[in-house]
């Protein structure tokens, strides 16, 4: 009887760069199927006459020896995948073809890194972190249409993930058009690095699961690097002339300016919410409760909110700076009201997709108000809604030094994010808090040479 055979070969497609796809070959009763193996090699550094106990089908010459080991480690790998699909369709005991072979190595629903990801994002969905859900599955889908696949139904497995095709990714990533306005090479440089870190951490959690060698790891020992981008922060006065200023109300446009400076204090005074989270909250959101100040009871307010991008729920305390605000916007109106004047009455009831895009024009008109705002007020910076999250973020790592305590107020789930808020100002001024330890050390050797030296020997 005839036996299952692997061999890897080249595929005769040149690409621009040189180099040709390895293919697995399987031989069964004199018929081939092929398989894709994800690694392409220029010719001279493939050798189509390794061994697998040598493990040297990508040759030296190709790059450092950790590059070499990583190509060999993903090829092994495929011949052992192929080996254990031989091994199960021959203790089944009937008869099979090259094609089921290699159905047997391609089709496991349980090797399959798409079905993986896709079964993660519903868990999401059934806690019911819609947000989080739709941010995990773009990057799924991004890298499906890279590959060809349907974005919604694309299927592909750990293998087809190389590292070449992952920095194919990566430059797709790079130099793909957008609509998104304000796009700079900072911002798709730290997006790109985004979506690399999520997909790696289903790459490795799919690893462990599977106990998968480390080889097959397409983004082992990447290092996702983020860009400096231009944020726009307010200074401490600059935030009190904005509260002080008193902006005209007569005619519907200088309400809307004043409504707009008013959400703006409000994100800073709610520990930097999201435009989006504001513009759509209810004046339900809006809650009181009872706390003993000096042995009286004192009512005291509180915000809570649910993050529409990380899902995330938190009580936050409303300060007497923004609660005449916030009490003056909620008297009169209904619970499920908008409690911000910028979504009419008729949208309370809209789905959650088109109230998050009226949300977003809404937001495009505050910045524009901003703008106008931060010129009759002579303050000489870029302002608009997000940058009150950015302010939010410098003081407060000013204040406390605590990037924990910073992360949890902004909701960030890496802590890699947050870093990326701090102005040079605020890294240079957690730097400079490192020398208090010399301060504190000096005090100490002061004292210590203020003591007798007779009574140290005597002690001695």
């Amino acid at each position: 009887m005839a036996s299952v055979t692997f061999r890897f070969i080249q595929n005769e497609t040149v690409r621009d760069d040189g180099t040709q796809l390895v293919l697995l070959r399987i031989t069964y009763q004199r018929k081939h199927k092929y398989i894709g193996t994800g690694v392409y090699l220029r010719e001279k550094h493939f050798n189509p006459d390794a061994t697998k106990d040598k493990e040297n089908w990508v040759r030296k010459s190709y790059g450092t020896a950790d590059a070499v080991n990583t190509q060999n480690g993903i090829l092994k790998a495929w011949l052992d995948r192929g080996e254990a699909a031989k091994k199960r369709l021959t203790e089944i005991g009937q008869p099979f073809t090259a094609d089921d072979v290699k159905q047997r190595i391609e089709q496991t629903s349980s090797d399959s890194l798409a079905a993986f990801i896709r079964h993660a994002i519903q868990r999401y969905r059934d806690r019911g972190q819609e947000g989080t859900a739709n941010n995990q599955e773009y990057y799924l889908r991004a890298l499906c249409r890279f590959m060809g696949l349907d974005p919604k139904t694309g299927d592909f497995t750990i293998y087809q993930l190389s590292p070449q095709v992952m920095e194919d990714f990566e430059t797709y990533l790079l130099t793909k058009e957008t609509n998104r306005k304000g796009s700079t090479d900072a911002s798709r440089r730290n997006s790109t690095s985004e979506k690399l870190r999520k997909l790696h951490q289903y790459i490795r959690a799919f690893i462990v699961k599977h106990k998968l060698p480390d080889e097959l790891d397409p983004l082992r020992g990447r290092i996702f690097e983020s860009a400096p981008t231009r944020r726009v922060q307010l200074s401490e006065a600059e935030v009190m002339i904005l509260a002080a200023a008193k902006l005209p109300t007569q005619t519907k446009g200088e309400c809307t300016l004043n409504n707009a400076r008013n959400i703006y204090l409000c994100s800073y005074f709610l520990h930097g919410l999201r435009a989006r989270d504001l513009i759509m909250a209810r004046v339900s959101q809006l809650t009181t409760e009872w706390q003993i100040v000096d042995n009286v009871p004192v009512r005291k307010y509180r915000f809570m909110t649910t993050a529409l991008k990380t899902d995330k729920t938190k009580y936050i305390y409303v300060e007497d700076e923004i609660l005449p605000i916030l009490l003056d916007y909620a008297k009169d109106k209904e619970p499920d009201d908008f409690l911000f004047p910028f979504l009419k009455t008729k949208h309370k009831h809209l789905d959650d997709v088109k109230l998050k895009n009226k949300a977003k024009s809404q937001n495009i008109i505050i910045n524009g108000c901003l703008k106008t705002i931060a010129e009759l007020l002579k303050i000489n910076k870029p302002i608009y809604m997000h940058s009150a999250r950015h302010t939010f973020a410098d003081m407060l790592m000013e204040e406390t030094g605590d990037i924990r305590l910073l992360q949890a107020s902004l909701d960030h789930s890496e802590i890699s994010t947050t870093e990326r808020y701090f102005s040079r100002g605020v890294k240079q001024s957690l730097t400079d808090k490192a020398n208090s330890l010399y301060r504190r050390q000096a005090a100490t050797r002061s004292q210590v040479a203020d003591l007798n030296s007779e009574t140290l020997l005597k002690q001695y």
